[in-house]
């Protein structure tokens, strides 16, 4: 069979199981079924395709036909122009998860181009605690799954700032299927990220400059009702955010002011309409600079606030 005659064969199996955008994701599974461009595809959409290789794109196109989401099967993931490992031990990174990578890494630039030195940081007793030798800047990403958020950070900070060992960043997450993906993520990309396992602050020491996080969002009541790419193939545990989508927030805000430098900044995703109940948990844990952010369909996307200083009383 020709590329051509393959490529719509394809499309029309993937539209009749109800797959969104077939002929988009067709498409990427010639790509990697035959390692062929676009530009090569144009010149040679009549020309056989490679005998050997059609056993590799039935298989792909029956996997996209059962609806394993095509990240699944093509193993990655882009995210702030890196490719990212992913499976189902983590959440896929979605678009527009890359505007709070994007607020980080801005919040942090503004940080330490104010620093000539090391900052004033306090443990929750009021000492002075001690951190890595040179470093300026301490991050902490919660729930990381791929480590998307804290690579992505990592790599944009090291080509400005990082000279050597300037920041740090830490990724947490509770399960060792997720840690596991996001050290080879760290370890393909070259990233210094320290990934440890937590259940959110729970064996986090120190205090930060920045915590970020997109933690579960999503009502229970609402998962059964996702794409079934996401409610089917998505961890659970990533998605389930409690009866109200907001038990991950609640312990957020709560727990965040004691690791927390002075003035050191929160940023969390959130879902729709989420916003207003989301700043206020943080009002009532006494945040201030207290802000959402749009992303580029203009639904809220970021909350984020400072921790209060009583020292600046």
């Amino acid at each position: 069979m020709t590329y051509r005659s393959l490529l719509e064969e394809g499309t029309g199996r993937l539209r009749k199981a109800g797959v969104p955008d077939p002929a988009v994701d067709a498409w990427y599974l010639m790509e990697a079924s035959f390692g062929i461009n676009r530009t090569g595809y144009l010149a040679g959409m009549n020309e056989e395709a490679p005998a050997d290789l059609l056993e590799r794109w039935q298989e792909m196109l029956s996997l996209r036909e059962r609806r394993i989401p095509l990240q699944h099967i093509l193993g990655e993931q882009e995210f702030m122009g890196y490719s990212f490992l992913v499976n189902d031990q983590v959440l896929i990174p979605r678009p527009e998860t890359e505007l709070l990578a994007e607020k980080t890494i801005e919040t942090a630039k503004q940080l330490m181009r104010g620093r000539a030195s090391g900052p004033d940081r306090r443990n929750a007793e009021g000492r002075m605690e001690e951190s890595r030798p040179g470093t300026l800047l301490r991050i902490l990403d919660l729930c990381t799954g791929s480590g998307c958020i804290a690579i992505s950070v990592d790599l944009a900070l090291s080509e400005e700032f990082r000279s050597r060992g300037r920041v740090e960043i830490t990724g947490s997450d509770l399960f060792e299927g997720a840690l596991k993906t996001a050290r080879e993520n760290a370890r393909r990309l070259g990233s210094e990220v320290i990934f440890m396992k937590s259940d959110l602050f729970e064996a986090i020491e120190g205090t930060f400059d920045i915590i970020v996080s997109n933690p579960p969002y999503i009502p229970t009541s609402v998962i059964e009702t996702l794409q079934e790419e996401v409610r089917r193939y998505d961890p659970g545990t990533a998605l389930d955010g409690g009866e109200d989508g907001l038990d991950f927030y609640r312990r957020i805000a709560c727990d965040a002011p004691a690791h927390l430098a002075p003035d050191g900044v929160l940023l969390m995703e959130i879902g729709a309409g989420q916003a207003r109940a989301v700043c206020a948990l943080l009002k009532e844990q006494n945040f201030v600079g207290i802000c959402t952010e749009q992303d580029l369909n203009r639904l809220d996307r970021i909350v984020s606030g400072k921790r209060y200083n009583y020292e600046n009383i």
